[in-house]
């Protein structure tokens, strides 16, 4: 099984930008170990490719960690604009800074070392030990859980850890999850998370095509979607608040978040949960997070309104120095508003 995989991926693995070989490798590395770490860290709860062009920006910009480190904050953040989930960035950014400074610029090389690294859980330290330097570890993420629970008839999933010892019972090697052994080449980690995502899909896997399919016992059984049992889906709460808006000829108030907060370290329009007195309230603009959804009034206010004035650090901005500003996607969306309602020319902000 392990040999068709292998085969499998070797033909229909999709020619990802970071799945090229660097020129410069660390010593002993597959592929370069931060660039693998990089795709990691944006793929996570987000599509392959939305992740493309941010991947190649950042590579362009970032090539290595030591690029990365010396970066400052607002710099990383404008870069990462748009791909949303920005603590990625910043605890990317962080464990850049933690290698240069201890490391000298080298990533570890061994799974329990990568873990330690801020922000880099168990899936993406397995994934960069197996991608980056060949380690026999099995990155489990949503896709392999499927393609183990479809292989094994399994309702439910069990941890990730049984998840990969059932996987290298089926497939040979790793005697114990994430044991280590080098293999030739990141192939059967990288192929269980391709055949998830190419072949066996959430919805009409195509079965037909599977490497795996003889061992499959979903797949004798004819109930492929069945497994694993789907949770019922749970409504996100709506929330509705107000964005204070206040323009004075090429000036917008604006307000940095702080650290700690969520979406630290972005720019945006203070926020209430009221509407001001006396503000003219634009047509709202919705925005969806993981775990809610908002709905943002654009409330204009005048600078010296009160409420302007205990928005915790709102300063004015040059509206031509906002293109260097990261701000969130919600106050992009709050700030084409703006201009479709012709109250101002904003630059690109792209």
């Amino acid at each position: 099984m392990r040999r068709a995989l292998a085969s499998w991926f070797a033909e229909h693995g999709r020619p990802l930008p970071w799945r090229t070989p660097a020129a410069t490798r660390a010593p002993g590395a597959l592929r370069d170990p931060y660039a693998v770490l990089v795709s990691e860290v944006m793929l996570q709860q987000t599509r392959v490719d939305a992740v493309v062009p941010y991947f190649e920006r950042w590579m362009r910009r970032f090539p290595d960690v030591d690029r990365l480190a010396a970066a400052d904050e607002d710099e990383v953040l404008k870069l990462w604009q748009g791909l949303g989930y920005y603590r990625r960035a910043l605890r990317l950014h962080e464990a850049a800074r933690l290698v240069a400074r201890e490391r000298g610029g080298a990533l570890p090389t061994t799974r329990a070392e990568l873990q330690a690294l801020p922000g880099v859980g168990g899936y993406t330290a397995a994934a960069v030990a197996a991608l980056a330097y060949g380690h026999d570890t099995i990155a489990v993420d949503g896709n392999v859980r499927r393609v183990a629970a479809r292989l094994l008839a399994w309702p439910a999933l069990p941890a990730d850890r049984e998840v990969e010892r059932a996987l290298h019972g089926l497939l040979g090697g790793g005697a114990a999850a994430g044991g280590g052994r080098p293999q030739p080449e990141p192939a059967v980690a990288e192929a269980l998370i391709e055949l998830g995502a190419l072949v066996c899909t959430p919805r009409a896997p195509a079965c037909e095509r599977c490497p795996l399919r003889p061992r499959c016992r979903a797949a004798a059984r004819g109930t492929p979607e069945a497994f694993p049992e789907g949770k019922a889906p749970r409504a996100a709460p709506h929330r509705r608040r107000f964005a204070l808006v206040a323009i004075d000829g090429d000036r917008l108030w604006l307000r940095r978040r702080d650290h700690g907060e969520m979406l630290s370290g972005l720019w945006g329009f203070p926020q209430t949960t009221g509407a001001p007195e006396g503000a003219r309230c634009l047509t709202s603009v919705r925005h969806g997070y993981s775990h809610f959804r908002l709905e943002l009034v654009p409330a204009l206010v005048d600078p010296a309104h009160p409420a302007l004035a205990g928005a915790n650090g709102a300063t004015p901005r040059r509206i031509v120095d906002l293109p260097g500003l990261a701000l969130s996607g919600v106050d992009l969306r709050v700030l084409e508003r703006l201009r479709q309602e012709g109250l101002l020319s904003a630059p690109a902000l792209s």
